[in-house]
């Protein structure tokens, strides 16, 4: 094995409030880019999708298995969810989807691979964590009013459908970036 992967760091306490914040962090990413037909599950689904592929390459079988189910459960949900959507996930289904998929990074010990493992959910799920990241900003410049809990339409989703796209277009487009 290289150097890199014999090297680990230990933050003792601190890991369980980055834990914390990241299992939080997936959570409301996955929440907030629920505003359109098909987009959290979606979402949701490759990167279970790509995490799924990580863990069998790691011979990690409760990974896989989680993934599995969570692959499973999005696309049957897709089937109903896609635009014209006639069921809907609601911010219960989009909280649980996202703690899920953010517990399920923390699983199992990888040793060299917990870098890759954290990273792809990471690269997979960046256009909604991104997303996330701005809305909290927004949220903060907007406190002094008193509406850092008041929604917005600055959502990446809400402004590709300003710019024309239709739904459909909209959540293929972040498919496809994600």
């Amino acid at each position: 094995a290289s150097d890199v992967y014999k090297r680990q760091l230990h933050i003792g306490w601190l890991a369980v409030i980055i834990t914390a914040f990241w299992v939080a962090g997936v959570a409301n990413a996955v929440n907030f880019t629920d505003g359109l037909d098909g987009l959290a599950a979606g979402l949701v689904c490759i990167c279970a999708i790509s995490m799924f592929a990580i863990a069998y390459t790691g011979g990690q079988v409760a990974s896989c298995i989680v993934m599995a189910f969570l692959i499973g459960a999005t696309l049957g949900f897709l089937c109903y969810n896609f635009n014209p959507a006639s069921v809907f996930m609601g911010d219960a289904g989009a909280l649980f989807l996202g703690f899920i998929l953010g517990a399920s990074t923390l699983m199992e010990q990888q040793k060299g691979a917990a870098v890759i493992a954290l990273t792809v959910p990471m690269m997979v799920m960046a256009v909604p964590l991104a997303d996330t990241g701005l809305s909290f900003l927004r949220r903060l410049r907007r406190a002094r009013q008193g509406q850092f809990f008041e929604p917005d339409r600055d959502h990446l989703h809400h402004r590709l459908l300003d710019l024309g796209l239709n739904q459909r277009q909209v959540v293929l487009a972040l498919y496809y970036v994600s």
